[in-house]
């Protein structure tokens, strides 16, 4: 719990870390995200000294699925939970900040458990920079009638079940002159002409996903021998991705941005019959992909968006099956951009 708890706190802090300035001089790590390359005028506008106060509504999920030759697909789902918070776009900073309000269990659709789930996304001209946090505990089963004999009709719910994600996705955008990321995603820019352009960069994360008892019950229909008895499965992956971010600009302010970005590389991990040992390390290829979509209207006083991201990736975890997560999350913001600029001093945050 306290190794989760110093996670967070990093991921909370990264923005102020990244962006914190000493009068003129910038750290290593804030020269990164600083815009040295500028826009084409006649493609993309800036505002950064005009802050954009953003009102949010999202909703989050983090489902997996356990797969094998020939049987059945195991789906287990936390049920989506609701949050709303406020965000603030000013120079290179971008922040949201939102929380989760106490909500009835359906007993139907969401666990009674808790969670945890981060997803912090930096952008600057040419790069990009995702990081994910979630911790979910308590998974309903979906379709119990097509996978547990002699289903008696109720939910089936694993209160022990808990999943743990943490993962870097890094990517470069090779046209920053003419295609922005932030005008579809952030909103303290403005896209005048449709662009595009390709990405590619790297991802390394870890899963964990773990029960008291067995991941696949044994109340379920008959499954391969590389899924009966496993309590855990964890890996670690690395790998690279390339694709493409097309922003659309349509009459009147308003905007399509789309982005997909495939991946492939290698896990290290596996499974194992006791919850509280790691499983024998084996070596498995495993592949990812990033996409996001956004649809709204960009103005120089209003900025109003809906925005899809999914993160999916399959790992395997013996010679039949394997694992694959389904990362979503449903947005939508509200933002106001103050027409008068502020004037500041570098200070160390």
């Amino acid at each position: 719990m306290k190794f989760y708890c110093l996670i967070c706190l990093i991921l909370i802090a990264s923005p102020g870390l990244i962006f914190a300035q000493v009068e003129e001089r910038k750290t290593w790590i804030a020269s990164l995200f600083h815009d040295y390359f500028p826009f084409d005028s006649s493609y993309v506008s800036s505002y950064p000294t005009k802050p954009l106060l953003k009102f949010v509504l999202n909703n989050k999920s983090h489902d997996f699925y356990i797969r094998s030759t020939n049987s059945n697909t195991i789906h287990y789902k936390p049920g989506r939970a609701n949050g709303y918070g406020f965000g603030l776009v000013y120079h290179q900073l971008a922040m949201e900040l939102s929380f989760t309000p106490p909500q009835k269990f359906d007993i139907n659709h969401a666990s009674p458990n808790g969670r945890i789930d981060i997803n912090t996304t930096l952008f600057n001209n040419r790069f990009g920079l995702d990081l994910l946090f979630q911790n979910y505990r308590g998974y309903v089963l979906s379709r119990p009638e097509q996978i547990i004999r002699n289903w008696d009709g109720q939910s089936y719910i694993r209160n022990d079940l808990a999943s743990t994600f943490i993962g870097i996705n890094f990517f470069y955008v090779q046209n920053a002159k003419k295609y922005s990321l932030r005008s579809a995603f952030v909103g303290d820019q403005i896209q005048h002409k449709s662009s595009g352009s390709l990405l590619y960069g790297a991802y390394l994360n870890t899963l964990n996903i773990q029960g008291k008892t067995n991941i696949v019950s044994d109340s379920a229909q008959t499954f391969n021998e590389d899924v009966i008895g496993v309590k855990r499965i964890s890996n670690i992956s690395l790998g690279f991705m390339m694709g493409f971010g097309y922003n659309i600009v349509l009459p009147k302010g308003f905007f399509i941005g789309l982005v997909a970005i495939p991946g492939m590389g290698l896990a290290v991990g596996g499974k194992s019959q006791n919850r509280n040992l790691p499983p024998e390390p084996q070596l498995f290829p495993q592949v990812m992909i990033n996409a996001r979509a956004s649809f709204g209207f960009n103005h120089t006083k209003w900025y109003t968006s809906l925005q899809w991201s999914e993160n999916l990736g399959a790992y395997e975890f013996g010679s039949e099956s394997r694992v694959s997560i389904n990362q979503s999350k449903l947005k939508a913001t509200f933002g106001y951009r103050f027409q008068k600029s502020l004037k500041y001093k570098n200070k160390l945050l």
